[in-house]
């Protein structure tokens, strides 16, 4: 990196790298031949003048070989701007603009110069409120970590292998926690520390979003001067944010034939593709009857015809969520940008974004298998969650988690919020079945409103309430006790 370079123009904080699309790396020599395998969209990362930078790329290479979750070979790559391997990369450009507006050669940093470069991350401000931190006390952390383990790659490849050591260049320890698996087997897993690190004790989590929240986005829907196909894309989105517990670029991989695949089905399940669950991995989500009706009505009278119009039938790519101006698939960030947009019309104060529908899903999950096995407090459903192994197998699928003890968080805002809980039902799934009910009553009456005939209405309404009483009676059956067969206070007691 020369001093010409480390003078060139910063081009601000645009992103340091992009995505390759269909890249075939190297793999291994077998039989005297190149095995190569597929790593389409990893990251090539380069510095703020456009220069590539070497190191960071061959990195990026090796982390083909780390293991994932649960032990799988490679990191994901799927999505936009790479993945899990777009996240690493976006870490690491800041060290190296941070590097550059310095002028410190990657191999000149030290300890101290590290410790700034965190507290320049610590410092960093909203840039639509400069009184708030862009990054909680977590994200910098994270940061540093991945940025530490980049650097000792670096040291390595440049020969020198205690660049970040115990008593190197960049000082570092070794810590280690101490879980215990479902088994009750302990596993000691080690960690990576800097003395710049934080106590984690201004760590901040999203909250699951409020159902008044929720309302006050479907009613913005209605308010916003937007196209007919907008508004009805928007509230199919919001339904099955809110409906399945997905996470948005699981959204956005839809595609039209699951929908169809799942109307089909006595009792719906929706294919999810599973994005921290390596590539191809997939799951199925109970899903309505009546969101089911109100999607299919979205793909034959308002997405079809936007096919049709920008690439033609015969070119389909069959993804659920479409632009309306290109025709194309919708991309991970519309979706949180169109959470925002609806959040300003709300005029909601509080944070909203497509994760925090997934947080309400899940503790909305908790709340009724809480109340349909009788737990009486934190313990016990904890207990029930690492020794009932079909229990937390059903969670685990609904979820799309691959770790049970990432779900204990949502143990504690459960029995916090089920004081308040109005529904005590017979299952999980028809406590859904209430919420899709509800929402495709206000959105029919909505559309009453804005001009149907009083007849038409009719029509629907009736169609309506018979998809609920079919969807009822699914939630009866996956339950596994006969309709109207639940005990009186509408619980179903966990078998013994």
């Amino acid at each position: 990196m020369t001093t010409n370079f480390i003078q060139a123009t910063l081009l601000g904080d645009r992103q340091l790298f992009t995505p390759l699309p269909n890249f075939i790396a190297p793999n291994h020599y077998a039989l005297g031949k190149l095995v190569t395998r597929v790593a389409s969209n990893i990251p090539y990362i380069f510095w703020p003048n456009g220069e590539p930078c070497q190191v960071a790329n061959l990195y990026m290479l090796s982390l083909l070989n780390k293991r994932g979750r649960r032990g799988r070979q490679g990191l994901a790559l799927k999505g936009k701007k790479g993945g899990t391997f777009g996240n690493y990369a976006s870490k690491i450009s800041q060290l190296l603009r941070y590097c550059c507006r310095k002028n410190v050669e990657l191999m000149e940093v030290s300890d101290g110069f590290f410790c700034e470069f965190m507290q320049s991350l610590r410092e960093e401000k909203k840039n639509l409120n400069p009184l708030l931190d862009k990054k909680t006390a977590l994200s910098v952390d994270e940061v540093g970590r991945v940025c530490l383990e980049f650097l000792r790659y670096a040291g390595v490849f440049y020969g020198n292998e205690m660049f970040v050591a115990l008593e190197g260049n960049i000082r570092i320890e070794y810590r280690e926690v101490r879980i215990k698996s479902k088994s009750g087997r302990l596993i000691v897993k080690t960690y990576l520390y800097h003395h710049s690190f934080s106590s984690g004790s201004s760590v901040k989590r999203r909250d699951p979003i409020p159902s008044a929240h929720i309302s006050s986005l479907r009613q913005a829907v209605d308010e916003l001067e937007s196209s007919r196909f907008v508004n009805r894309r928007r509230s199919i989105m919001l339904s099955l944010l809110e409906s399945i517990g997905c996470r948005r670029g699981e959204l956005a991989d839809v595609l039209v034939d699951d929908i169809f695949a799942a109307a089909e089905q006595k009792e719906p399940m929706l294919t999810l593709t599973n994005l921290k669950q390596g590539d191809g991995s997939q799951r199925s989500v109970p899903i309505s009857k009546m969101l089911l009706q109100e999607v299919k009505t979205y793909i034959r009278y308002f997405r079809r015809p936007i096919i049709d119009n920008k690439i033609g039938l015969k070119n389909d790519h069959g993804y659920l969520l479409i632009s309306e101006t290109t025709g194309r698939r919708l991309d991970d960030n519309t979706i949180t940008s169109e959470i925002s947009t609806l959040r300003k019309q709300a005029k909601i104060p509080e944070k909203a974004c497509p994760h925090m529908f997934r947080h309400a899903y899940i503790t909305r999950l908790f709340i009724t298998m809480i109340q349909r096995h009788r737990f009486e407090n934190e313990d016990k459903f904890r207990f029930a969650l690492l020794t009932w192994d079909k229990f937390a197998a059903d969670i685990m699928q609904w979820t799309g988690h691959t770790d049970v003890m990432s779900l204990f968080r949502y143990i504690h805002i459960a029995f916090a919020e089920i004081s308040g809980y109005a529904s005590i039902v017979s299952s999980v799934h028809l406590v859904e079945v209430i919420h899709a009910y509800d929402s495709q009553l206000d959105n029919l009456i909505t559309r009453m409103l804005e001009g149907p005939a009083v007849e038409l209405f009719k029509d629907e309404l009736e169609k309506l309430r018979m998809l609920r009483n079919e969807d009822i009676s699914i939630a009866y059956r996956r339950a596994g006790v006969p309709e109207h067969a639940a005990d009186a206070d509408g619980s179903v007691s966990s078998p013994d």
